[in-house]
């Protein structure tokens, strides 16, 4: 059987396209919930500036929203350090400075 890339690249879309879908709702649930409920129709709204003196504003902006985007941005500097750490050209490299 012989090897098909463009099956490969066309599943490694799907696969990018389904884990960015879940993170968007994932970065919207943690923005949801918490010790003060934040309804989902309220978020857009509360993003676009809309209410922004009112308890749910005041928690989305300063506690959840830097959270939420510290640890998307953390999440994905170690995925990146990680796989450029375990890559075959970052190993053969590192074996011969030893």
């Amino acid at each position: 059987m012989a090897y098909d890339e463009s099956g490969r690249a066309a599943r490694c879309r799907v696969v990018t396209a389904l884990l960015a879908v879940v993170l968007i709702v994932l970065v919207g649930a943690n923005l949801c919930i918490g010790s003060v409920l934040v309804p989902a129709d309220h978020i857009p709204g509360i993003l676009s500036g809309g209410a922004a003196n009112s308890m749910e504003s005041q928690v989305i902006w300063e506690i959840r929203l830097p959270r939420v985007l510290s640890a998307v941005l953390l999440g994905g500097a170690l995925s990146l350090s990680g796989s450029s750490w375990a890559s075959p050209r970052a190993q053969s490299s590192s074996s011969r400075l030893r």
